[in-house]
């Protein structure tokens, strides 16, 4: 058992245990990325899943995209984009909360959208944290996740 586990939340009987430390996420290449498909009627454009992200995002000028992590909406531990591209050619346009039907797999209760827009052309990354707020700026983020971006 590692012995850099964090404090152990105990609820209802079952207990969840935290490690520190700061982990990137990063799948395999692949030879094609598939997106999930858009929520009824929204502009959120392509949908990435923050869980099997792509290593490049290539969109143009004008269009949307997002990106969708899950989330256990009772463990208080929660997504943020924490760095966009320094050159402005990415703006964040809304965070999103999609409540998952039925059962929830893994114990995932929720899914968090970030909604960007390329604004101009650029080169840069998009950072997610997950992290419980009342840590943040205590110890490092839990999972760290870095999504490089081309507008062109």
């Amino acid at each position: 058992m590692p012995l850099n586990l964090l404090p152990v939340l105990i609820a209802g009987g079952a207990y969840l245990a935290f490690s520190g430390g700061r982990k990137k996420r990063r799948r395999k290449p692949s030879s094609g990325q598939t997106a999930l498909p858009p929520a009824n009627g929204s502009s959120r454009g392509e949908v990435f899943s923050g869980d099997n992200p792509p290593d490049l995002i290539v969109v143009q000028p004008g269009e949307r995209f997002s990106v969708s992590f899950p989330e256990s909406g009772g463990a208080g531990y929660g997504w943020s984009l924490s760095a966009s591209p320094v050159d402005n050619s990415v703006e964040l346009i809304s965070t999103e909360v999609d409540k998952v039907q039925g059962d929830a797999v893994g114990g995932h209760s929720e899914n968090r959208v970030f909604v960007l827009e390329a604004k101009k052309a650029g080169r840069g990354s998009l950072v997610f944290h997950l992290q419980a707020p009342w840590l943040e700026g205590k110890q490092p983020p839990s999972e760290t996740v870095e999504i490089q971006t081309r507008i062109s």
